[in-house]
């Protein structure tokens, strides 16, 4: 289980940095910029959706589910986050 964790730090830390980078570039008046990188954070989720889909099968019992529920909540909140300004 630990090395199943550590796999998964540096997708959340790419997405994270790209909301703030977004977030700081929106600051300095570059909203285009920052919309760009909001939709790169976006798509990057969307490319590591069906490899987490698939992981959430090997969850036990209702585990899965949960899992499965968790990711397509992820995914909802990602979109709604997205900003165009």
């Amino acid at each position: 289980m630990p090395g199943l964790v550590a796999r998964r730090r540096p997708v959340v830390a790419a997405v994270v940095w790209l909301g703030m980078v977004a977030e700081y570039i929106r600051y300095d008046k570059e909203h285009v910029w920052g919309a760009v990188l909001d939709m790169l954070k976006f798509l990057f989720c969307m490319f590591r959706l069906p490899f987490a889909w698939r992981s959430s099968e090997n969850a036990a019992g209702s585990w899965r589910g949960m899992r499965r529920a968790a990711i397509a909540l992820s995914m909802l909140f990602a979109g709604l986050t997205y900003r165009h300004d």
